[in-house]
């Protein structure tokens, strides 16, 4: 704020808004500016119906899993 300058596209800025409004929590990531975002969403909530939502707003998921030390990658 103090610069004036952004370091969120209006994409990234509908990342975070789409996964809030599903019930998750998104944040840009890299050095801002039109990198990256990192999207967090539970699997019982409706992911499927935000990958639609991105899918309109031009923004490509990666689907990754959480690993867990216990037992390799968490289930989902």
């Amino acid at each position: 704020q103090l610069t004036q300058t952004p370091i969120e596209t209006p994409v990234l800025r509908a990342l975070i808004t789409s996964t809030q409004t599903f019930g998750g929590q998104a944040k840009t990531s890299g050095a801002g500016g039109g990198d990256c975002g990192i999207a967090i969403v539970d699997k019982n909530l409706p992911y499927k119906e935000l990958y639609q939502t991105w899918k309109k707003l031009d923004i490509t998921p990666l689907l990754i899993n959480v690993y867990t030390a216990k037992g390799g990658r968490a289930n989902g």
